[in-house]
């Protein structure tokens, strides 16, 4: 008993397939020997490839600027583009980049490596976020990034530590706040810290001017990222460094206490503390 069918419906497992275009070839049973002998071939294609989101890490106040997802095998089918989900939320493709025709029978594919879906970095806000993409039916195949997008927040400057110091001198102010970032930068007014340093949990911030600064009243701005700044207003105050220029008198006996003036210039405040340093050191 033979039957004549129109339709063969083949299951292929998982991952038996290696991607390519490979010739579709129908055998039928041993009895018929027959084997089809047309030119078919079937398009075989990878998940989707997420290498990188651009940019990232990012600010939420870059408004202006496209998230591109870039990797490999972004596939537009007769005309439509890959879903794409931000943390579950579905974002519109804007435009697709780096493209070629994937030549696949009796639909028009084009393989693609990057895709901008525009200027979302404020609707999607600061966090750590998974990106997924889904191929067009009947490819259908997606895959997800998982914590590959980075919105950072401007920094929050609660306090400097000391926000007195003395001029012309090697100083470190230490900030406390949240939110930031290695590679944070730090300035006060005009003058960029020679090094900054931040702790584990972005909670404070060391920064050290190797030539000190000249008296005066600073803002004091922190950085993380273009357009990522927060400014304290005249939080730094620098005191002139006090000069000594004559003691009176200039020679004292040991075993007798007495009084000795020292005229300074540059004291803002009572002095903290007097030390006599030996000229042999």
């Amino acid at each position: 008993f033979a039957q004549v069918c129109g339709v063969a419906r083949v299951i292929v497992s998982e991952d038996t397939l290696e991607p390519g275009f490979p010739a579709l070839v129908l055998h039928n049973p041993d009895t018929a020997a027959c084997v089809s002998e047309e030119d078919i071939k079937l398009r075989v294609v990878p998940a989707p490839d997420i290498a990188r989101v651009d940019p990232s890490p990012v600010c939420v106040a870059e408004t202006e600027r496209a998230i591109v997802i870039e990797g490999a095998g972004f596939l537009e089918i007769d005309g439509v583009p890959p879903a794409v989900e931000v943390n579950g939320e579905p974002y519109e493709v804007v435009a697709l980049g780096d493209c070629a025709d994937l030549e696949t029978r009796d639909i028009e594919v084009r393989e693609c490596g990057s895709i901008d879906i525009g200027n979302v970095i404020g609707d999607i806000g600061a966090g750590l976020h998974d990106v997924r993409v889904e191929n067009p039916q009947p490819a259908g195949c997606d895959n997800t990034a998982v914590a590959v997008l980075r919105i950072f927040p401007p920094p929050t400057l609660d306090r400097l530590v000391t926000d007195e110091i003395c001029s012309e001198t090697m100083e470190t102010i230490v900030i406390e706040g949240s939110d930031f970032l290695e590679g944070a930068s730090v300035a006060a007014g005009d003058v960029a810290a020679d090094s900054v340093t931040v702790n584990e949990d972005g909670t404070r911030i060391e920064a050290t001017f190797d030539e000190g600064l000249p008296p005066g009243t600073y803002d004091i701005v922190v950085e993380t990222g273009p357009g990522c700044a927060t400014t304290l207003t005249a939080a730094l105050t620098v005191n002139p460094s006090p000069l000594v220029f004559f003691v009176d008198p200039p020679v004292v006996y040991n075993d007798i206490e007495l009084e000795a003036t020292i005229f300074t210039s540059g004291l803002t405040a009572d002095a903290s503390k007097v030390e006599l340093v030996d000229v042999d050191g």
